[in-house]
């Protein structure tokens, strides 16, 4: 079934623009950047919803076998310890590296669970052609929280401790390593796979976008940040989106200077970074300082 959207922007230059035609499969380009505006698969519309709650009921199987089970196990001099994520939290909540244990906790087990049970919030009652209550400001939170999960990062960190620990002991990956990586793999599929403007629509019917030709010529147009609902808004007087619910604002306020301001302060903190050691280890007493670099390096070293 071909989709018509009468009025859309573009995510990435933000360019108001009208789509005639959706194609059954394929994509729709920006005019101006080419960025992808639209796209759809293989999977039908009315499959789509069906196909994206089994991915997340999938991510969701593997995010609990990732925390029930241990990630390495650690052989040295004689001692086995085995390794969960859970466990590492604890041990740098309870060594007074709050802030850290925090950071892991949100990024590596908070954000995921967040975004996957709030999909499987919607989804599931979306499948039975039921809307869930407060499904517009559930999706909104799971778009926001999307870009705190981080596996990614925590198997790049993994894989990097185990070639640094190897060094000094026997390192053996268990099975919540591998369910890790094919939990990033998951969640990368449920990211590709869902129809953001269709799910929008089906949980919040009464707030589509009209046609272009329905608002008065002099009528200032913008989108929401969250959900890109194409809507009219006042440069003066801020508003909340009627469909999600977030601030609606003509211009981000002072926009540009805090852009400024964060790519000079990323600029600064990008020299020590690299060059001071993230990590220090003692071992038989000898001290020894790792950065960055050499973390990236060392595997390097046995090619």
């Amino acid at each position: 079934m071909t989709q018509y959207i009468p009025v859309t922007t573009c995510h990435d230059c933000g360019l108001l623009q009208q789509i005639s035609h959706m194609p059954e499969e394929g994509a729709v380009k920006c005019c101006r950047c080419d960025a992808t505006l639209r796209k759809r698969e293989r999977v039908k519309p009315e499959k789509s919803i069906e196909h994206t709650l089994a991915l997340v009921v999938t991510a969701l199987v593997l995010l609990a076998i990732s925390n029930a089970f241990p990630i390495i196990k650690v052989d040295a001099e004689g001692h086995e310890m085995a390794v969960t994520l859970f466990g590492c939290v604890k041990y740098l909540f309870t060594h007074e590296m709050v802030f850290i244990a925090g950071l892991v906790f949100l990024t590596t087990i908070g954000a995921p669970l967040i975004q996957l049970t709030g999909l499987l919030y919607i989804l599931l009652p979306l499948n039975f052609n039921r809307i869930p209550p407060f499904a517009p400001q559930c999706y909104r939170v799971v778009r926001i929280i999307t870009s705190w999960s981080m596996l990614e990062v925590l198997m790049l960190g993994i894989l990097v401790s185990i070639v640094k620990l190897s060094a000094m002991a026997t390192v053996a990956p268990s099975i919540a390593l591998w369910s890790f990586a094919l939990l990033m793999i998951v969640i990368a599929a449920i990211l590709n796979d869902v129809d953001k403007e269709l799910l929008w629509e089906l949980i919040s019917p009464d707030t589509k976008g009209r046609d272009r030709q329905q608002y008065k010529s002099d009528v200032q147009l913008t989108n929401c940040h969250n959900c890109h609902l194409i809507q009219t808004v006042s440069p003066e007087q801020e508003s909340a989106c009627p469909r999600c619910k977030a601030d609606i604002h003509w211009r981000k306020p002072d926009s540009l200077t805090r852009c400024t301001a964060l790519v000079i302060a990323a600029t600064v903190l990008y020299i020590p970074a690299n060059l001071l050691p993230v990590m220090v280890v003692t071992s038989m007493g000898k001290t020894e300082g790792d950065t960055i670099i050499s973390g990236v390096m060392y595997p390097m070293s046995f090619v």
